[in-house]
């Protein structure tokens, strides 16, 4: 895969799910958006680095792509993750039933699985599978609200703004770092002082506010729901 999950998660919402059994092309965007948290699953769920990726290949060939599974999911039943997340469960379950009996077969490659994309799905700490899907799907909304929010800043004009943010407070958060003073950072953007760089990052930090709670939304039913899904990426990620 040349283009990473979090792009792809954006156009990722029950339309697109809902088009997806008759729709390459909205197919595509739905396994893109979610081979990641799969495949964290898969990792944590036991499975060693190459079986996981084999797995993921495997869930998403016969049962997201041959059973067309997008078809089966319902908007009114909750969402889609938590839907992909059960058929996941009962597709380890039939694997685990197949193992005592035959050899698995080579998995069908419906993605182009990279060593640096598995790096990123890997799954960290997390607790259990479950938890692993989640991160990997809080990571990809990040990802996306990220890859959005720097396209837009520098189509508006606001290359200097999003490099503020960026040097303040998406690289500390990253690489959990302290980040730096605002004076710190002034000479470095060719600010007069640190309160034009505190300006910077503010106008970019309501941004990103409202740009993260739109691709929440895409997944989302409601407000009610995109308040709690917005809660949830926050707690998942440990973000204040």
């Amino acid at each position: 895969m040349h283009e990473g999950s979090g792009e792809h998660f954006a156009t990722t919402h029950w339309s697109v799910v809902m088009a997806a059994h008759d729709s390459p092309r909205a197919l595509e965007r739905l396994l893109r958006a979610y081979w990641g948290p799969i495949y964290a699953f898969l990792r944590r769920s036991g499975y060693a680095r190459p079986e996981a990726a084999d797995l993921t290949q495997e869930f998403v060939a016969k049962v997201m792509i041959e059973r067309r599974l997008a078809a089966q999911a319902d908007p009114e039943r909750g969402r889609f993750r938590t839907f992909l997340r059960a058929a996941l469960r009962n597709f380890l379950i039939d694997q685990n039933r197949r193992s005592t009996a035959s050899v698995r077969a080579a998995p069908d490659r419906p993605l182009s699985l990279e060593a640096s994309e598995m790096d990123v799905a890997e799954p960290g700490d997390a607790a259990d599978p479950g938890e692993a899907f989640d991160r990997q799907w809080a990571a990809s909304v990040l990802s996306a609200a990220v890859d959005r929010l720097a396209r837009e800043c520098r189509r508006d004009g606001l290359a200097r703004h999003w490099e503020a943010f960026e040097a303040a407070v998406l690289i500390p958060a990253i690489s959990c770092a302290e980040p730096p003073t605002y004076a710190d950072l002034a000479p470095r953007l060719g600010a007069a002082d640190g309160d034009e760089v505190s300006a910077l990052v503010h106008t970019v930090r309501r941004r990103f506010r409202k740009v993260l709670a739109d691709v929440v939304s895409q997944t989302a039913e409601s407000p009610e729901d995109v308040e709690q899904e917005l809660a949830y990426v926050r707690a998942v990620l440990g973000v204040p």
